[in-house]
């Protein structure tokens, strides 16, 4: 799923990076049309990290093609993502 709903962050022309620290957690960004970051967040797991870049990129750009086709959907407690490309 997580490759998923990143390609269609990518597809959407949001960029973002996704940076792996395999002792210091993950460090997920949304970055500016020049490559300056304007939003980092780093988080001690992958699932958390990708989980808060979504529901960034959805408030920071609720009309974008994947914030369109990605709903939220609340199972037995747990967050999952799912999403159909418009």
């Amino acid at each position: 799923m997580e490759v998923d709903v990143l390609k269609r962050i990518y597809e959407s022309e949001i960029n973002f990076s996704v940076k792996t620290f395999w002792d210091a957690g993950v460090e997920v960004a949304i970055l500016d049309g020049y490559g300056d970051i304007v939003w980092r967040e780093f988080y001690e797991t992958y699932d958390l990290a990708i989980t808060k870049l979504v529901e960034k990129v959805l408030e920071d750009c609720p009309e974008s093609e994947v914030a369109r086709g990605i709903k939220r959907k609340n199972e037995g407690g747990r967050e999952t993502w799912v999403g159909e490309k418009r």
